[in-house]
């Protein structure tokens, strides 16, 4: 088993993530596939860590698993120390909306809501007033340079423009972790390199753990380390300096 280890000496309260023996197959009939197989890995609070690997090597499977979107054939992932597969759907959602949040390469914002709209849209599940998701989506796009574009729709926005408001909604409920699936896949390279650069700054900043799946090599360079998969395992852990 390959341990992608950040060092013995970190005290548990400074993970935010860890898989033991982490598995997922998928079953069509009789056929079965193996996406992941003894995945473990550390992650640390603050880190921005880049999973990377070529079509098919488990990066998406890894991530979904990391975020609860799916469950585990066998292992477990723990989320600041808790259990996931021990919880129950209701307890899954919850973790979700307080300690997640979620960027995706297609954004997913919704067409006929304006940016602060968007933005404040996971609060609404968490029962918070009208007005103070106004307010705290309009603080998070002034914080990310998009102050100006408040009320505009996504199709008056640019890719980058689009993905910065996904940022600001993935951020809108303080989540100690942010999960990013190709999150400047369909950005040029100027840009996707900006919403790197932003991202490191988030993790920084704001003790925000990120954990980056991507197939565009250049942008890994902000990574505190990238975590190489290939046919499902881990095969290498390289540490940014």
């Amino acid at each position: 088993m390959y341990m992608a280890s950040i060092g013995t000496d970190v005290h548990p309260q400074e993970i935010t993530v860890r898989t033991q023996g982490l598995g997922k197959v998928y079953k069509r009939g009789a056929i079965e596939y193996e996406a992941l197989k003894n995945v473990s890995i550390l992650i640390k609070r603050g880190e921005l860590v880049s999973i990377v690997g070529p079509s098919g090597s488990g990066k998406t499977t890894l991530l979904n698993l990391i975020g609860t979107l799916d469950r585990p054939t066998s292992g477990e992932v723990y989320i600041n120390g808790v259990p996931t597969s021990k919880l129950s759907g209701k307890e899954l959602a919850m973790l979700r909306g307080r300690t997640l949040g979620f960027i995706f390469q297609s954004y997913n914002l919704i067409p006929y809501l304006n940016a602060i709209e968007n933005v404040g849209l996971p609060l609404m599940t968490l029962n918070i007033p009208n007005a103070k998701r106004k307010e705290k989506a309009s603080f998070l796009l002034a914080q990310l340079g998009m102050a100006d574009k408040a009320d505009k729709k996504p199709n008056e926005l640019s890719g980058g423009e689009q993905q910065r408001v996904a940022i600001a909604r993935a951020l809108v409920n303080d989540p100690s972790l942010i999960l990013a699936d190709e999150p400047t896949g369909n950005l040029d390279s100027k840009t996707a390199k900006g919403v790197a650069s932003l991202l490191k700054g988030i993790s920084k900043n704001g003790k925000v753990t990120i954990v980056m799946v991507t197939h565009n090599l250049e942008i890994t360079g902000v990574s505190d380390r990238i975590i190489y998969l290939r046919d499902g395992t881990v095969e290498k852990v390289i540490e940014n300096i």
